[in-house]
């Protein structure tokens, strides 16, 4: 029904549509115009966070992407910028995949797209200056090369696990 498929979307993206501290108005505001003022990277990444929070899915995903845009170095951005595009891989949703070879349409259009999301979890790999995201980032680059097909690249990842880690 559409309320599981809301709920589903939720949990595919990380957005929290029922936030227990949602955002204020005054602190959306804020967030707005320090993009204005500064349009930098950790600007567009806390008004995507603040939506996010909110409620605003696509409008935290375009703040996300836009981050990602002005500082392809930014790791954080980047992780976010990820999970928008790869949703979380249930066993329904992977049988799902596997029968009909594509994500459910309940599933926004953008998700699903392997390159992306493997191209920004790469990025995030290579620049996060805390090393702790190793093991998460080798595991989910490992299952989207596994999805994609690279074998080679999937095992690579799932032996690197935790290798750099702390």
């Amino acid at each position: 029904d559409d309320s599981l498929k809301v709920d589903l979307n939720a949990a595919f993206t990380g957005c929290n549509t029922h936030p227990d501290h949602p955002p204020t108005s005054a602190q959306l505001d804020r967030a707005r115009e320090d993009v204005r003022l500064f349009n930098d990277s950790n600007s567009h990444l806390r008004l995507g966070d603040l939506l996010r929070s909110s409620g605003d899915c696509s409008g935290g995903s375009v703040e996300f992407k836009t981050a990602v845009q002005i500082n392809s170095r930014n790791a954080e951005a980047d992780r976010e910028v990820a999970r928008v595009y790869m949703p979380i891989m249930t066993q329904a949703l992977d049988e799902t995949m596997a029968d009909q070879g594509s994500f459910p349409s309940y599933v926004p259009a953008e998700h699903g797209d392997l390159d992306r999301a493997t191209a920004a979890w790469e990025r995030a790999l290579a620049y996060e200056t805390n090393k702790n995201i190793d093991t998460l980032a080798h595991d989910e680059l490992a299952s989207l090369y596994a999805l994609g097909g690279n074998t080679l690249f999937a095992l690579f990842h799932h032996g690197s696990e935790g290798a750099s880690a702390p």
